[in-house]
């Protein structure tokens, strides 16, 4: 498997595992004390931080508005979409590969 095969591979998992933890179809975690809240999550994805000159700020959250994620390889920055511009379906392995 190429690098970039692997690469869209996981970007589908990851992107497929963030829509079923949103629509509470897995089980929270549960540690020794507990069930984990599961609200982390929406702080983890879709979120960037802008830094202000007292105290940076989070912008975004869920639901994410955007369709691509920005990837920074060997001084390169990339944007790959990883949802169907025309459909907004999530696209498959072999489209994000393209």
């Amino acid at each position: 498997m190429s690098p970039w095969s692997f690469f869209s591979l996981l970007l589908y998992l990851k992107n497929k595992n963030y829509k079923t933890k949103f629509r509470e179809l897995i089980p929270p975690e549960v540690n020794k004390q507990g069930p984990v809240c599961m609200n982390q999550y929406k702080w983890m994805f879709g979120v960037t931080r802008v830094p202000k000159p007292e105290c940076d700020e989070l912008v975004g959250g869920y639901p994410a508005k955007s369709r691509h994620i920005i990837v920074h390889a060997k001084d390169q920055i990339f944007v790959v979409e990883v949802y169907d511009s025309k459909t907004g379906a999530r696209l498959m392995v072999s489209d994000i590969e393209r």
